[in-house]
């Protein structure tokens, strides 16, 4: 290290520490400055300390970056894998792997050598982590999910020979599984559970809560799909929807709202439509170009616009809107949903005839869509593709995906059946 006195035009001094370096990619001499401003020992060995960090830091970043041989530990095992995989899926899915690596932080100390780390010390680790905090079957097994995503980055690295998570088992207790199954029946929605649920939606002051309903329940969108859907996604002379995007509202406020991606690619798809979830859509819209004049016409004679916003105020037009103007978050059909599950607990064996023990979620409407087509003796086939999933593996290995759209004119069929026995109409 050398040092250096400097002294701008206007007489203020400062003071470096710098240090030349080989670059460990090209092989050349590089140089990293620290400024102090008080020349005395002390400023200047914290100013030495610090250009050593500094150093440290960079050629780390260049040795990572061509080197495993550098990844020693479970920090450095772990920071390494999350550089790498972050640029390959949504924030949202970020910001909630973060969360889970709060808790593996709690498991496995930084300083851990990842060679010394065996199935057996995780099994023991994951053990404690469960009972200390009563974890669910669930939260241990993101947790699992995560530690084989660490480990297998290592193995590919050739770091170490194998994951030491891979094989091991997250089992449920027999509760655990009965709370499960209970927790998933309750999402599921008889066709008459489905038809009470609408019909309180209709009481509602926002017709287009209920709409959604209607249209996410009888085309098996996911909620992010459904509320990014603009007027451009249908063609009304097929009766067809094109889902290729969906709307991210999660944690933001609505002019931060964003469209992203679909979950997976099978979720691109082209929908065909019954007549009652065409009726909605249209109704939405409908409704929409009455708000926009509305909001056009109070903004005219108001300078405080009471949170209104206009279509021209997003890059979508979209249909499924608040009373506001702004597109329907998925928290905001959420807490509708929940404030509906209380209001049928109360009234739906005097309205309806029978008790309320469902919780219907913004994914229950996926629910319904599969298992009302499955009992119509719709083909398996059809179904993945109207609720956007995968094939099945054994379809998938002997079959290629052909870019003509699969008919689906059986699920159509099936739905217009339903909802005309159920007096479904919008």
């Amino acid at each position: 290290m050398y040092y250096e006195k400097r002294t701008s035009k206007k007489g203020k001094t400062r003071y470096l520490v710098l240090e030349d370096f080989i670059e460990p990619l090209t092989g050349k001499k590089k140089r990293l400055t620290v400024t102090y401003y008080q020349n005395t020992s002390k400023a200047r060995k914290q100013a030495e300390r610090d250009l050593k960090d500094k150093i440290d830091e960079v050629v780390g970043k260049y040795l990572y970056s061509y080197s495993s041989e550098e990844i020693k530990t479970f920090a450095q095992l772990r920071d390494d894998w999350l550089f790498i995989w972050k640029p390959t899926v949504k924030k949202v899915t970020v910001n909630r792997e973060l969360m889970i690596l709060k808790r593996i932080t709690e498991l496995i100390p930084d300083d851990y050598l990842i060679e010394r780390i065996t199935k057996r010390l995780l099994v023991n680790i994951l053990r404690e982590y469960k009972i200390k905090y009563k974890s669910t079957h669930s939260t241990m097994q993101h947790i699992k999910s995560t530690l084989n995503k660490i480990f297998d980055h290592a193995v590919d690295n050739d770091l170490i020979p194998y994951s030491p998570s891979r094989d091991i088992r997250i089992r449920a207790t027999a509760e655990e599984k009965k709370q499960k199954r209970e927790r998933s029946d309750a999402k599921y929605l008889e066709p008459y559970e489905f038809a009470a649920l609408i019909d309180r939606l209709l009481h509602r002051r926002n017709q287009n809560y209920r709409d959604l309903a209607l249209f996410m329940g009888l085309c098996g969108l996911r909620v992010g799909e459904a509320t990014a859907l603009s007027e451009a996604d249908f063609d009304f002379k097929s009766n067809t929807v094109r889902i290729d995007k969906s709307l991210q509202t999660h944690d933001l406020s609505p002019e931060d709202y964003y469209i992203d991606t679909t979950k997976t690619e099978a979720s691109v798809r082209t929908v065909l439509l019954p007549k009652v979830a065409v009726d909605a859509v249209k109704n939405a819209i409908e409704r929409g170009k009455k708000l926009d004049a509305y909001i056009e016409k109070y903004l005219k004679k108001h300078t405080n616009n009471r949170g209104y916003y206009r279509h021209s105020d997003f890059d979508f037009d979209f249909i499924f809107r608040t009373e506001y103007g702004s597109p329907i978050s998925q928290n905001s059909f959420y807490n509708l949903l929940q404030r509906v599950n209380v209001e049928l607990v109360r009234k739906c064996e005097k309205l309806y005839g029978f008790k309320w023990t469902k919780n219907a979620v913004t994914h229950s409407y996926r629910h319904i869509q599969a298992t009302y087509l499955q009992d119509s003796s719709v083909s398996e086939r059809e179904i993945l593709a109207r609720i956007g999933h995968a094939n099945r593996l054994t379809l998938s290995a002997y079959t290629h995906q052909s870019s003509k759209a699969l008919d689906q004119t059986d699920s159509v069929k099936a739905l217009d059946k339903i909802t005309k026995e159920l007096g479904l109409v919008s």
